[in-house]
């Protein structure tokens, strides 16, 4: 089966994948998104601050699916169950994460995820539409393997 993916943008992208029924669809928008947000993941426990380590050790991607609607998304952000003891006290980092981000009246801010955002948002686009490619090829050619058009 030939295939043509030129430069897509995101209508394109919706229209070649409503070819496919839901569950693929979201399969790969999902690997596609976890793909794109590595970069921004990395770079944020790169800036993260290193007191304890358990803000940096803390941060995770998570992907959702929410299949009524239809709605892929990965999340970069703090693990709520991350812990770490620092002078026999317990900290949870998702309690004070915002307060480093955007600091407090005694302490300035020390961001970290915002500047990944910013840092990597055209790197995570690229390896997007890169691994969608990938995977839209991928899934066009087990479907016609088994006989099947999208």
């Amino acid at each position: 089966m030939n295939f043509q993916f030129t430069h897509v943008n995101a209508k394109q992208t919706s229209k070649k994948l409503k070819d496919f029924r839901g569950s693929v669809q979201r399969r790969i928008n999902g690997s596609a998104l976890n793909f794109a947000a590595t970069p921004m993941l990395n770079a944020a426990r790169s800036k993260a601050s290193k007191e304890t380590g358990a803000l940096k050790r803390s941060l995770i991607k998570v992907s959702r699916k929410y299949h009524q609607a239809g709605v892929v998304m990965t999340l970069v952000g703090i693990d709520t169950a991350a812990e770490a003891i620092k002078d026999g006290k317990l900290r949870r980092p998702v309690k004070y994460a915002h307060l480093v981000e955007y600091g407090t009246a005694h302490h300035s801010a020390r961001p970290f995820i915002r500047p990944a955002f910013a840092s990597t948002k055209h790197i995570a686009k690229n390896r997007f539409f890169s691994k969608l490619k990938t995977a839209v090829k991928k899934e066009i050619d087990r479907l016609a393997a088994k006989g099947v058009k999208p």
